[in-house]
């Protein structure tokens, strides 16, 4: 017994499952789920479209490796920045950034090629292209050339026939922009960056933070971060003690030393001591009474101390040195020569104190009874400017004076007295004006440029020092080689956040409130730098940190956020405080923001997380990490190694995966769409980032193709409406011109197959020429075309889940199926095949009423398809009576191809 049924296939976004899942026709989004997407994406409608190709831009420097990031300077101007061994180059607005500042000093050809030889060191390297014009002859000038070889830095060759004349003058080299870095090819995947306006700071876990700034439209310019003041570690707590040779300049000494060791002495654990025959610096491993003749015999219970590593290049000290003075006084009034009773004088009472240097807080006080006008005046310590910051009055003896204040930066201030006067009512002693500095020390840092041995450094002074001398009051900056440098960075609330490094993988650095560069801790004023470590019962390093409406921070077991505590008030050193979330923990690839929620990658790299606040999570609300694979853990299952994210027209997070494939997340929770595809390519994806664009968002890629070729290239942007205008292939060029039959322009993919897509339908190669590309072009068989798109095919696949229902008389499932026939619903579509598991057919587009020699227009509408007469004979219809009938709809020629809905019609036996 059999019967008829039907599969409606009304959309398709709820993406490619987990074959974990296949039957569960229980589930509410089953029909619209598929086990095979490939190379296919989930339009918001419910239709499944095939993915654009993608246009060839460049070569990667070298070939190397290469990582993409994005520089959104506004929404009409953003950059793609290729961060490879060593260097940045840029993209904007769809091609290279170039530059036209060097000059051609010579250039001579020889037997295949010319020599160019450069004024200065040019940026180019193999495959690059160039342009070079103003010579003469001009025989010598190259539009859009190639770069053969790079013989030195001021020398390239070009492959061109003799230019019949030699080099006479002139010549400028347009070449890639290009910015030198100190991230290897190794160094750039740990690297994360933060924008702001038109500056980005780069963190790396082993080397200083960097600022690059966008100069103009063209130029960039990369400079290690020269903090007004960098965060410090805490205070010196041993008897080592640091001598700076002078209070200023640079090539500077530091020095370490320690109490000598003496005979016959008890040291407990954990004492420092300095040997004189060694000249080293020891701790002490266990308590013990030292020998009565020498050093030498003890050391075995001692321990030798670097102090200074050469790692400690480029870090910073700050030494506090003892005031000589921490206040100054000027007296008001002098009761003394008066002989008491009401005679006193104000003889030289009218002038001033000496400076005192203040860094920090200041308070100011008078005493007694006395009459005269009083001002503080701060001195400029660089330009000796003085300006008053306060002024005040006593007249007929009736007020003193109470005041306090702060400097920020090393200041003199002093006190001037005018206008004294005997009051009329005198009192019984003198009167006096107190200004004096809170803090007995005064500080200034240094940064270490070289290294000479474990006791002594050569050092740049930043902030000059009250005196040369030594002090057990310092401490070592935060970040350096040895210590580490900060993983990654963000703002928040006006403030600069670094998270984590080597030695303090918990901590968080928050500079001071608009002064980005600034981490002063000050005496934890309001406004001041603060440094935290986050508390935790593990000692799980932080991998990422995002400022939004908390600082959302990440680590390997959880994530949590810090924040005051309160919405109504902003962060302090005195509020801030940590609260873990979920225990999800995330890997070190930064989460991309998507409005107020964000998506991160899981600690082991193979899940998609969807972190997002929730008012109903614990006590007064927090955030959750919602699982974005729970319905297709196996897309993602090599791991994720790079996320971007792009919003205009239709949002999607795209996943570089460890096997080289991209998974695509279409995301938009607004209309419940999560659902998955994958995009597969010749080669290998190794990079994604996106920009806005005028009409999409630009998705750029790095596609390794193999051992000796990288490509950068663009994701075409898909809002074609004539069939014409499409781009259905990989790593393409677009040709555009008088008809031809022969393309150029192709060197990148020398040696491979491609496809031509000309004047709005694909074309065959002229096998008799070249079946693959060859010294750069490739030739069509047939009349020539005016319009093409030549480049790599790409096969994009897609099979439903099983077509089983349940109904009134009974489930489909287990029960053999025999397809009768398909309706599928099109937009913009052309001819495509259908495969049973056995033989594949072409659904065909053309017409009776198509004209001859012109293009088929895209065909929207519904197309039958009968089974029987496709899959006519038994053996190329065998598998489609099983209980799970084969069903793929498979496009491989340069043509679109997008489902609205497919209604699938069978048999039921049984």
């Amino acid at each position: 017994m059999s019967r008829d049924s039907k599969k409606s296939l009304l959309n398709f976004n709820a993406g490619v499952w987990s074959s974990k899942l296949d039957g569960r026709i229980d589930l509410e989004k089953y029909s619209a789920a598929s086990r095979t997407a490939d190379n296919f994406l989930i339009r918001p409608h419910g239709m499944l479209e095939r993915r654009p190709g993608t246009k060839f831009k460049a070569r990667t420097k070298n070939n190397g490796v290469a990582l993409l990031k994005k520089f959104q300077f506004n929404t009409k101007t953003g950059y793609i920045m290729e961060f490879g061994n060593q260097y940045i180059r840029f993209f904007k607005d769809g091609d290279r950034v170039t530059q036209a500042t060097n000059t051609i000093s010579t250039a001579a050809w020889s037997t295949d090629r010319t020599t160019y030889t450069t004024a200065n060191p040019h940026n180019l390297a193999p495959g690059d292209r160039f342009t070079v014009a103003g010579v003469t002859p001009s025989a010598y000038n190259v539009t859009n050339g190639i770069v053969a070889t790079t013989p030195t830095s001021t020398t390239f060759t070009y492959i061109t026939s003799d230019p019949g004349a030699a080099y006479s003058s002139g010549g400028t080299l347009t070449e890639p922009f290009e910015v030198t870095t100190a991230y290897d090819s190794d160094a750039i995947a740990l690297l994360n960056i933060r924008q702001i306006n038109d500056i980005v700071i780069i963190t790396h876990p082993t080397i200083a933070p960097a600022i690059l700034k966008r100069l103009t439209e063209t130029t960039f310019e990369l400079q290690t971060i020269n903090f007004r003041q960098p965060p410090f570690r805490d205070e010196n707590l041993s008897e080592i003690e640091l001598s700076i040779s002078h209070t200023a300049g640079t090539n500077r000494t530091l020095t370490a030393s320690a109490p000598a060791w003496a005979t016959s002495t008890f040291y407990p654990a954990g004492t420092y001591r300095y040997d004189f025959v060694t000249e080293e610096i020891y701790i002490a491993k266990e308590d013990h009474i030292s020998d009565a003749t020498a050093f030498a015999n003890d050391i075995d219970k001692w321990e030798l101390v670097s102090v200074f590593t050469s790692e400690n290049l480029y870090g910073y000290y700050r030494l506090g040195h003892r005031r000589d003075a921490t206040s100054v006084q000027r007296a008001l009034y002098n009761y003394a020569s008066g002989g008491g009773g009401g005679g006193g004088n104000v003889t030289g009472v009218d002038g001033s104190s000496s400076y005192i240097t203040i860094v920090g807080d200041w308070t100011f006080s008078t005493s007694g009874v006395w009459d005269a006008d009083i001002t503080i005046e701060r001195r400029d310590a660089i330009t000796g400017v003085v300006e008053v910051i306060y002024s005040g009055s006593s007249r007929d003896g009736n007020r003193n004076i109470s005041i306090a204040g702060t400097e920020d930066v090393t200041t003199e201030l002093r006190i001037t007295v005018d206008n004294a006067a005997v009051p009329n009512t005198q009192g019984d002693s003198d009167a006096y004006a107190y200004l004096e500095a809170s803090d007995a020390f005064l500080y200034g840092y240094c940064k270490v440029t070289g290294f000479s041995n474990s006791r002594q450094v050569t050092v740049d002074i930043i902030s000059d020092f009250e005196k040369a001398a030594s002090t057990d009051v310092w401490s070592e900056s935060s970040w350096s080689t040895r210590r580490g440098f900060p993983i990654d960075v963000d703002i928040y609330e006006q403030r600069l956040i670094f998270a984590g490094c080597t030695d303090q993988p918990l901590n968080v650095w928050a500079s001071v409130i608009g002064d980005f560069f600034n981490f002063d801790y000050g005496n934890g004023e309001d406004d001041k730098a603060f440094a935290y470590a986050l508390p935790s019962t593990e000692r799980n390093p932080i991998t990422w940190i995002i400022g939004g409406k908390s600082i959302l921070i990440g680590n390997g077991k959880e994530h949590g956020i810090m924040s005051s505590g309160s919405e109504d008030l902003p962060i302090t050193p005195s509020n801030v405080q940590y609260r873990p979330q979920e225990a999800v923990g995330f890997n070190g690839i930064k989460p991309e923001i998507i409005g107020p929620i964000y998506a991160g990658v899981e600690r082991n790299g193979r899940k998609l997380r969807e972190i997002a606040y929730k008012f109903d999570q614990g006590v007064s609300g927090g955030y959750t990490a919602a699982d974005l694979n729970r319905l297709n853990d196996e897309i993602t299952e090599s791991g994720i190694v790079e996320i971007a994210y792009s919003q205009l027209r239709e949002p999607y997070i795209y996943c570089v995966l460890a096997v080289g494939d991209m998974a695509v997340l279409s995301y938009n929770r607004e209309d419940g769409i999560v659902g998955w595809t994958l995009w597969t390519t010749s080669g290998n994806y190794e990079s994604v980032a996106t920009i806005r664009g005028t009409d999409n968002d630009e998705v750029w890629i790095v596609r390794k193709e193999d051992a000796s070729n990288r490509f950068i290239e663009q994701v075409f942007a898909d809002t074609w409406s004539d069939i014409n205008d499409c781009w259905y292939v990989d790593s393409g060029i677009e040709y555009s011109g008088s008809a031809t039959t022969t393309f150029t322009g192709l060197e990148h993919l020398e040696g491979k197959a491609v496809q031509v897509f000309g004047d709005g339908a694909p074309r065959s190669i002229d096998t008799s020429v070249s079946s693959v590309v060859t010294n750069g072009s490739i030739t069509i068989a047939g009349s020539g075309v005016e319009i093409a798109r030549i480049g790599l095919q790409y096969l994009s696949t897609w099979q439903p889940m099983r077509l089983d229902i349940d109904s009134l008389t009974g489930s489909s499932q287990g029960l053999r199926k025999a397809i009768k026939h398909l309706n599928v619903r099109l937009f913009r579509s052309a001819t495509f095949k259908i495969y049973n598991g056995v033989a594949t057919d072409t659904v065909p587009f053309n017409q009776t009423t198509n004209t001859m020699d012109v293009y088929i227009p895209a065909f929207t509408g519904e197309k039958y398809v009968n089974w029987a007469t496709t899959f006519g004979s038994t053996a190329n219809n065998a598998k489609s009576t099983d209980n799970d009938p084969p069903l793929y709809f498979i496009q491989d020629l340069p043509l679109p191809l997008t489902l609205v809905a497919v209604i699938v019609h069978y048999k039921i036996a049984g």
